[in-house]
């Protein structure tokens, strides 16, 4: 009696199905999770489903439910990405994609290319990144008492200081002015609406005195 033994071995399926019911069915050691995240929120945002399973080997139970040692086959599963978007926020554009650590570590250009991936074995972050533009507009504008204004156009990165020149005497148009004040647009920070940048540099006739 001593050699009479039954052993039944259980194996942790907790992922899939529902927080009241966990589990699917299939062993956790056969399914690896994917997780889609922003690693700036404040640059922009991930949206659809973000959080997904993997399944990485299927197998056929035998009558009495314990696994087919001998079916298990893999399935060479590659993410699925299900409405997966990465979405810059305003003044921000996105870059890329990165997975993994260490020699697993990798990148991937777009949506497209992370579906193509393969050989995934271990739970796995996916992570957008975004950065600021750098080809944002904003207009410079001369304006000088008495006469027609000029501008400029120029570009610059998102949230940095607008650019210009502002000597204290200008010539122009055969008259010489002196500086009067500046204004400027989103306390002098290029913003998102390229529309809505501006410097105004306003100068006023200074002819009298002097030699």
């Amino acid at each position: 009696s001593t050699t009479n033994q039954v052993d039944i071995y259980y194996v942790l399926d907790e992922k899939g199905g529902t927080e009241e019911n966990p589990g699917d069915g299939t062993p956790d050691k056969y399914q690896i999770t994917l997780t889609y995240v922003s690693e700036d929120t404040s640059k922009g945002t991930v949206t659809g489903e973000t959080s997904e399973l993997l399944t990485l080997k299927t197998f056929v139970r035998n009558d009495d439910g314990t696994i087919d040692e001998d079916s298990i086959e893999d399935t060479n599963a590659t993410p699925a990405a299900t409405d997966i978007e990465a979405n810059p926020l305003a003044g921000y554009q996105f870059v890329n994609w990165t997975y993994g650590e260490g020699e697993a570590a990798g990148e991937a250009a777009d949506v497209a290319a992370i579906r193509e991936i393969t050989g995934l074995t271990k739970d796995t972050t996916f992570t957008a990144h975004f950065t600021e533009k750098t080809d944002i507009g904003y207009t410079v504008t001369y304006h000088y008492e008495g006469a027609d204004s000029e501008s400029s156009e120029k570009t610059g990165t998102f949230g940095q200081t607008m650019e210009y020149e502002a000597p204290e005497k200008k010539e122009y148009d055969g008259h010489t002015y002196t500086l009067e004040k500046i204004e400027k647009t989103n306390n002098g920070l290029i913003g998102a609406d390229s529309t809505t940048n501006q410097v105004d540099i306003y100068y006023v006739l200074d002819e009298k005195g002097g030699t």
